[in-house]
């Protein structure tokens, strides 16, 4: 029997031009890119701009969603051993 528990499915869409990735995720509105150096071999920058809902004070009556739009930027290392 197959079974889809360990399975992962791709959260996002995009393309590569050049060395970067510029992507769109699936399950949440935003935008990132993905940039691999060449001459740096294992380092990558990741930027993502997604908006996030801002948590208000608890209330019986009906309130408007706040949200927020934030801005990530990652200088990530891959070892390879």
């Amino acid at each position: 029997m197959f079974s889809f528990n360990s399975s992962e499915f791709p959260r996002s869409s995009g393309a590569y031009i050049a060395d970067a990735f510029v992507g769109r995720a699936l399950k949440r509105p935003g935008i990132y890119l993905q940039h691999r150096f060449g001459g740096l071999h294992g380092y990558r920058l990741e930027t993502s701009f997604e908006p996030r809902f801002v948590l208000r004070e608890p209330s019986l009556a009906l309130q408007q969603p706040t949200t927020t739009i934030v801005f990530g930027l990652f200088l990530i290392r891959e070892w390879r051993f």
